[in-house]
């Protein structure tokens, strides 16, 4: 029976798989405040703007992908925040 402490060991010190730039690796030159189906998928379920080290996006297109989500929502394509519907105790 193999050792338990010799495969926590192994499991630690494999290597983590590196989040590429889906950007990058589409070649997409720039981020259009239009594309709400590409801006989604960089925010969180409360609307909010995720950071680089959940999508691993790489800075250039980050700060695209940020002004495209700033400027899409001073237009009113998306949405600054979701507000979830709040239940009263008793119910």
């Amino acid at each position: 029976m193999a050792n338990p402490t010799i495969k926590k060991r192994n499991i630690l010190n494999q290597a983590k798989k590196q989040k590429r730039c889906m950007m990058c690796v589409k070649q997409c030159s720039h981020a259009d405040y239009k594309d709400l189906r590409l801006l989604s998928t960089y925010l969180s379920s409360f609307a909010r703007i995720l950071p680089r080290r959940y999508t691993g996006t790489c800075v250039r297109h980050q700060k695209m992908v940020t002004n495209a989500i700033k400027k899409s929502r001073l237009m009113g394509l998306l949405p600054y925040t979701i507000h979830h519907k709040q239940y009263a105790k008793g119910e």
